[in-house]
């Protein structure tokens, strides 16, 4: 027996399609931090990558 699909592990069937929507920029500048916050608050997307070095990084943390 195969091993269940990405698609069922999430709880989908084989066939769905699936999007991922991945938020990056967070801490470029805050406008993309509070951008990146709204979709995540609405879940329009699901996750999001920090750029630590950025100017406005702190401020995402502290969001």
């Amino acid at each position: 027996m195969a091993a269940p699909s990405l698609n069922e592990r999430l709880g989908h069937a084989p066939s769905d399609k699936l999007v991922i929507i991945s938020c990056d920029d967070l801490g470029a500048f805050q406008a993309a931090n509070a951008g990146v916050y709204d979709a995540l608050r609405k879940g329009v997307a699901t996750c999001a990558s920090l750029m630590v070095p950025a100017p406005w990084a702190r401020d995402a943390v502290a969001m």
